[in-house]
């Protein structure tokens, strides 16, 4: 019609009199408009009664996104925003945007347990019903196998319980499962779990929100379980707005008094130096640690709780493991210090490095008091003394032998050595290559003695 008209006030003098024709009949009309013209068409907004707008983002790489947005619709309170939508066989479907503060339910807050009284400990007897926990952590720490355990508990008192997967196949989470002693009974009814496999380049977070609210408002779930956030950021396309979304849909959930468990996988294994792909702490009510740490020849995984809302937690560290009989908590790692930096270091370890700078602070004064002065450069030279001193009283240089009266006879030794030298008149530049001979000597006989005892 605009391509009939000569002009621009024809073309509206056109569509006023369509609009007149078909309101005296009582018709509703519907106006498509490709918008191949530059700009909207401000003129045929202003004379239809609604004006609805659909969009078309193409990704980088997976299915089109397509939204739409009600710009305009007389004598009504719409939902503004933008809506997501998918054409499918027989018509399309739309997702309207979730408002939380427009649903809601009466719950009582009491406390969900996992059913293992070592993980309920360390989160305060339980997570409360109607938050959401942050399990956090590198690949393969354990975190949707606790988060699972919640799930299982959940069926087990009767309730519902829904599980979306971003990162993994069902059948490999039923495997994994099976593996730890959770038996997962599937289905859409009390004591069941729901299971949907999420592709996150294939759904919007439009239509992601309507399948937890249907799992919700239909099928009466009481935990739901996202796995992974990671996942979740890979279904926004290229928007930046997850921690807007994230948050209402929480919201709705605690509204609805839904346990929701969320996972994220952080970059890297070991170190403090890992990195999450977002910051979702401050949207949790509570906040789930993992990390890997090596002792003893072995690398072993911990968990500690770093925030919990609604009530008290524990404030130490607990070794976690998992076997065919389930999940299992040690008891607080009160003997090793930074364990969550991967690399922890045990009391002992700690004790013997206090009474060494101890010692080496009363040998300092001792020389200063014998020498009657004190310079930087005192005491320089003295570290071979030290190392002469162990490694001939016993000492193995790659640790795990040698004891305190062993180091001080070879500390006598060495100086006894000393004293003789000076006595013959020996330069003392030399004196430091005599020491070093010793010393050569000293891991010579070590390690023929550990051949003889190999």
């Amino acid at each position: 019609m605009r391509l009939l008209a000569s002009n621009p006030l024809r073309y509206r003098r056109q569509i006023l009199a369509l609009k007149e024709f078909f309101v005296g009949r009582k018709c509703t009309v519907l106006m498509l408009d490709d918008r191949t013209a530059e700009g909207p068409d401000l003129q045929l907004h202003s004379i239809a009664h609604g004006v609805i707008a659909l969009y078309l983002k193409p990704p980088v790489y997976g299915q089109a996104r397509r939204q739409l947005q009600v710009l305009k619709f007389r004598g009504s309170d719409f939902a503004t925003g933008f809506h997501d939508l998918r054409i499918l066989n027989g018509g399309i479907t739309v997702f309207p945007r979730l408002v939380a503060s427009e649903h809601g339910a009466e719950f009582n807050r009491t406390l969900i347990k996992s059913g293992v009284s070592t993980l309920d400990a360390l989160l305060g007897g339980g997570v409360e019903r109607g938050t959401s926990t942050l399990l956090v952590g590198p690949p393969g720490s354990g975190k949707s196998t606790i988060a699972l355990q919640y799930a299982v508990a959940a069926t087990a008192r009767g309730d519902h319980a829904a599980a979306f997967i971003f990162d993994e196949t069902r059948a490999a989470l039923l495997g994994r499962s099976a593996g730890v002693g959770l038996t997962i009974n599937e289905g859409d009814g009390p004591g069941q779990i729901t299971l949907r496999q999420i592709d996150p380049v294939e759904i919007s977070p439009g239509e992601f929100a309507a399948e937890v609210r249907r799992s919700v408002e239909q099928d009466h779930a009481r935990v739901v379980i996202i796995d992974s956030l990671n996942g979740y950021l890979n279904a926004m396309f290229q928007d930046n707005y997850l921690a807007a979304q994230l948050h209402e849909l929480l919201s709705y959930l605690s509204n609805n008094g839904v346990t929701t468990m969320m996972v994220i996988a952080q970059s890297g294994m070991l170190g403090a130096n890992m990195t999450s792909p977002i910051d979702a702490s401050y949207l949790a009510d509570c906040v789930v640690l993992l990390r890997y740490f090596e002792h003893n020849g072995a690398v072993k995984k911990a968990i500690s709780v770093m925030k919990k809302r609604t009530g008290g937690h524990e404030d130490s560290i607990r070794q976690i493991w998992f076997d065919a009989h389930g999940i299992h908590l040690s008891e607080p790692l009160l003997g090793l210090r930074g364990v969550l930096t991967g690399v922890p270091v045990a009391q002992v370890k700690l004790a013997a490095y206090i009474v060494s700078a101890t010692m080496a602070a009363l040998a300092a004064v001792l020389i200063i008091g014998w020498q009657g002065s004190a310079i930087n450069a005192l005491g320089q030279g003295y570290e071979l003394r030290v190392i002469a001193s162990t490694v001939i009283g016993g000492a193995n240089l790659m640790g795990g032998e040698g004891g305190t009266y062993g180091a001080v006879i070879g500390a006598a030794l060495i100086e006894v050595i000393r004293n003789s030298l000076l006595m013959e008149g020996i330069d003392s530049n030399w004196q430091g290559a005599f020491v070093g001979v010793f010393i050569v000597l000293a891991v010579l006989l070590e390690k023929i003695r550990g051949r003889r005892r190999a």
